[in-house]
This record gives C-alpha cells, sequence and structure tokens, in this order.
C-alpha cells in the first residue's frame, strides 16, 4: 500500500528477513522470494544476481528470467532486460504468463524508442490499448517534426527577406537567390 522510500524500507526489511529464511532452506521458492523483495527494495544487483542462483535451481521456470527483466528494466539496463524477457517468453507456458512478459518487453523497446517493436509486443500481449497509444505518439511526434522543419524554413525565408530589405535600404542590390 505504501510507496517510495517506505515502501523500499518494508521490502528491505523483508529482503533481509528472507536471508534468513535462504540460509536456513535454499529451496528455490525462497531464493525466488528473497529476489522479489531485492528487487521491491531496488537493490537491483543484488536481485539480478539472487535470481541467476534461482533459475539454477529451476532452469525451466520463466519467473526468475521475468524478474531479471524487470530489474535491469529498473536500472535501464535494456539490452539485458530484452534478452531476459525474450528467454522468458521462451519457458512461459500459460497464454497469461506469456502477455505479462509481453507487456513488460513492451514497455522495455518503449522506452528504447523502438516503437515498431513495441507495437509487436504488446499486440502479443493483447494490449491494444497500448497498441494505439504508441501508434497515436508516433503520428503526433511526425506531425511535430513536419511543424518544425515548416517553422525553420519560414524562419529562414524572414531572415533572407530582413537582408533584402536592409541591402534595399542602404542602396545596393537585394542578394542574389
Amino acid at each position: 500500500e505504501s510507496g517510495g522510500a517506505a515502501k523500499e524500507q518494508a521490502y528491505a526489511k523483508a529482503a533481509d528477513a528472507a536471508r534468513g529464511l535462504v540460509a536456513a532452506d535454499a529451496s528455490y521458492d525462497n531464493i525466488l522470494l528473497l529476489g522479489e523483495t531485492q528487487l521491491g527494495a531496488s537493490q537491483y544487483d543484488a536481485a539480478i544476481a539472487t535470481f541467476a542462483q534461482a533459475g539454477g535451481k529451476n532452469a525451466s521456470d520463466w519467473l526468475p528470467l521475468f524478474y531479471t527483466g524487470q530489474a535491469h528494466t529498473a536500472k535501464g539496463a535494456y539490452p539485458q532486460a530484452v534478452d531476459a524477457l525474450q528467454k522468458a517468453v521462451g519457458k512461459a507456458a500459460k497464454g497469461e504468463d506469456k502477455a505479462r512478459i509481453y507487456k513488460q518487453l513492451g514497455f522495455v523497446y518503449e522506452k528504447q524508442k523502438n516503437f515498431d517493436a513495441a507495437k509487436t509486443a504488446y499486440q502479443s500481449a493483447g494490449d491494444g490499448a497500448a497498441v494505439a497509444r504508441i501508434t497515436q505518439n508516433q503520428e503526433i511526434a511526425a506531425h511535430n517534426q513536419a511543424a518544425e522543419a515548416e517553422e525553420k524554413k519560414v524562419a529562414e525565408l524572414k531572415k533572407a527577406q530582413e537582408e533584402a530589405r536592409k541591402a534595399l535600404e542602404q542602396g545596393g542590390a537585394p542578394p542574389p537567390r
């Protein structure tokens, strides 16, 4: 329910407890729990290492890779996030799990400004609203780019017009075109 620093403190306390749990029983579930708490506490490097350990215990599960992708995303390490998430998709069996992974993958591609890949991922997740949002944002960006180019042309024409006016006022010939 809490956010920000309060959330991170709560997760940090949970991570301490989870470390004790792993020390007592280093099962896959306990290691995964530790990684989840580290992720919530914004301890991304520790979480990545913990999820690698969990993946070693259960190489067929998609969750450690998914969480690794989330940790890399939070760090801004997008290529590593994409790699982990693509591996997770290959291991997920249920459609809802794949949709969850594809949504995260779409988010990462969007952060990288790889909009076509983001749309494909969001489509695979069944998230039509995200596809529509990206399409609309692309259209707005193209319109803004065209408007900026037009403004630049107008400014150049005004500058040339002013130079010609000054040349005529000084009795000279207008500048060549």
